[in-house]
C-alpha cells in the first residue's frame, strides 16, 4: 500500500490522504494477500473507490465480493 505523507486541502474542513494498492489477480496473486490488502485499505478509509479497466462483467463482481 503506498500512501501520501502529506494531506492534500478539499475544502477549508476537509483534507485527504491517498492510499493506491496493487489491483486484484496481481502478477503474484494470492487471495490472501488480496485479502489482507484491501481489508486494511477499508478499515482504513473513509471511502473507497474501485477501478476497473474493463466493462463490469462476472469476474468484476466476484472482484467486488472479495472486497466486500
Amino acid at each position: 500500500i503506498w500512501i501520501w505523507g502529506k494531506p492534500m486541502k478539499v475544502s477549508d474542513d476537509m483534507h485527504v490522504i491517498l492510499m493506491d494498492t496493487e489491483g486484484l489477480n496481481s502478477c503474484n496473486w494470492d487471495i490472501n494477500v488480496d485479502t489482507k490488502i484491501f481489508t486494511l485499505s477499508v478499515i482504513l478509509s473513509s471511502y473507497f473507490l474501485y477501478n476497473n479497466l474493463n466493462a463490469i462483467d462476472e469476474n468484476t463482481i466476484e472482484s467486488l465480493s472479495l472486497v466486500v
